[in-house]
């Protein structure tokens, strides 16, 4: 590259007269060797329009007003540049890793601090222990030898004790005398003001702890409440599984908001390995062809690095359309193939260098082509989710969310969906039989709805509310199945 410094007839006159006047000379034998090795050096005369009255002493006077700079690279502006782009580099790529560890380190604490994940608490577990009432209950089985005769202690039912419970915390509450059985024992007084009611807020002047269930409230019917769960894990273990579903559920909708940025640092490194790649290709054409003549060891190294980025293509991005992963390796190893043949065609001296008045017209199609491949590579890492906007083109973003199935874009049809004609019409008519089941719970929801309250027992307004937040649920988590399997269905029948 020459960077050549304009000429002015007035600038050379300025200087001429500015040096002159302090005694110097001008002549190609002043001028030092390194300036020359530095510098070619243009003589050139003042011209004779400039020659006036003050001026004509000056007009003999040739002096170097044209200066046609080379770059001549120290070692040290190598070794700084270098330095640099390497510090670039390590830069972005600790900013890329530090916000895919970021994003993960939020995901945990997600699933392990801002979400409660469905684990008995304290108070929970203390509504389902053994109390010394109990015990105390047993009379003379106290006093048997534990496993003799094969026989087990006839622990009270809890549903007793908490009735007992919550008529002692109204009377108490209504300012009559607690009852005989709470006041026959200090011991139970004693062990009911123990650890077991540690936290509990207790009516105010009773000094009696409400009973357990209040502690249960929405989780009562997971963790049996007031009544014991001997017999009835299916319904635990139930209860259990439809927390953590929605749990998995509201954990997901918060993954997709900080779930790009993990997504898009990944892309960005694969993005910038294949930059790379492609930079590296133009440096070493510009090394072997123009500085080496080198042209067989330029088509060697072109060829090898561009099969290197088509490698790494193939490896980070998949689900093109066609054959769409070997198309975009195509468009971005073209411009350094047109850049090859166009040095190799090129006339030069008889020592084999390259004439400086050549035109390289061939070499325009690499610009286009560059742009091209840049517009393809956008298109790729465009997002496909519209939820998440998640680059699924990316093999790195594919296993990013553990709760789901892997996202096959190739199997995608031209309307967006996963599905052939003949699984949507079987899955239509599946959405419509669920649509007649709800609409028919929906009705028998509202008929019950419709009993007055104090018709119903406790158990029965709990069974009701529990139903009516199973259908509510069933309803979202299939209106969320439909969405994202890019159906619009009407919901008016159910709604």
């Amino acid at each position: 590259m020459k960077h050549l410094i304009p000429n002015t007839s007035v600038a050379a006159v300025a200087a001429a007269s500015y040096f002159k006047s302090l005694g110097h000379s001008f002549s190609a034998d002043s001028v030092p060797s390194n300036v020359k090795s530095s510098f070619r050096l243009r003589v050139v005369a003042v011209p004779a329009q400039f020659a006036t009255e003050g001026l004509k002493d000056l007009v003999p006077c040739t002096i170097w007003t044209g200066l046609e700079i080379f770059d001549v690279s120290t070692p040290y502006d190598v070794s700084a540049g270098a330095g640099l782009g390497v510090r670039l580099g390590g830069c972005l790529v600790w900013l890329a890793m530090h916000a895919s560890i970021s994003s993960h380190s939020y995901g945990t604490r997600l699933l392990t601090r801002f979400v409660r994940l469905p684990i008995p608490g304290s108070q929970q577990m203390n509504a389902l222990n053994a109390r010394f009432a109990d015990f105390e209950r047993q009379g003379v089985q106290m006093l048997r030898v534990p496993f003799l005769d094969g026989k087990a202690n006839t622990w009270q039912q809890r549903a007793e004790l908490e009735q007992q419970r919550a008529k002692e915390v109204k009377a108490a509450a209504a300012g009559l005398p607690s009852s005989p059985a709470a006041m026959a024992s200090p011991l139970r007084r004693s062990s009911e003001s123990g650890p077991n009611i540690i936290g509990r807020r207790v009516p105010e002047g009773s000094g009696l702890a409400p009973p357990d269930s209040q502690y249960l409230q929405d989780a009562e019917h997971a963790y049996g409440g007031a009544t014991d769960m001997a017999g009835r894990e299916d319904e635990l273990l139930h209860a259990v599984e439809f927390r953590t579903q929605r749990h998995v559920q509201l954990f997901r909708q918060l993954q997709a908001r900080w779930q790009c940025y993990d997504a898009y640092a990944r892309v960005c490194m694969s993005l910038g390995v294949r930059h790379m790649l492609q930079a590296i290709s133009y440096y070493l054409i510009g090394i072997c062809m123009v500085q080496n003549q080198l042209p067989y060891l330029a088509y060697v190294l072109t060829f090898t690095f561009q099969a290197l980025a088509m490698t790494t293509s193939v490896l980070d991005i998949h689900g093109l359309p066609c054959y769409g992963t070997l198309d975009l390796s195509v468009v971005g190893m073209l411009p350094s193939i047109i850049l090859c043949v166009s040095l190799s065609i090129a006339p030069r001296d008889q020592e084999g260098l390259l004439l400086e008045d050549n035109f390289y017209l061939s070499s325009l199609a690499a610009y286009p082509l560059e742009i091209c491949w840049f517009e393809l590579l956008r298109w790729v890492a465009s997002p496909t989710d519209p939820g998440a906007s998640l680059p699924r083109h990316f093999r790195a973003v594919l296993f990013m969310d553990v709760f789901s199935d892997v996202d096959l874009v190739e199997q995608e049809n031209p309307d967006g969906s996963h599905l052939s004609a003949q699984e949507r019409t079987q899955l239509g008519r599946r959405v419509a039989t669920c649509e007649g089941a709800l609409t028919t719970a929906k009705a028998a929801l509202r008929r019950w709805e419709a009993v007055p309250n104090n018709w119903l027992s406790m158990k029965q307004r709990r069974q009701l509310g529990k139903f009516q937040t199973g259908f509510n649920d069933a309803l979202e988590d299939l209106r969320d199945e439909l969405v994202s399997r890019h159906f619009r269905w009407t919901f008016e029948a159910v709604g």
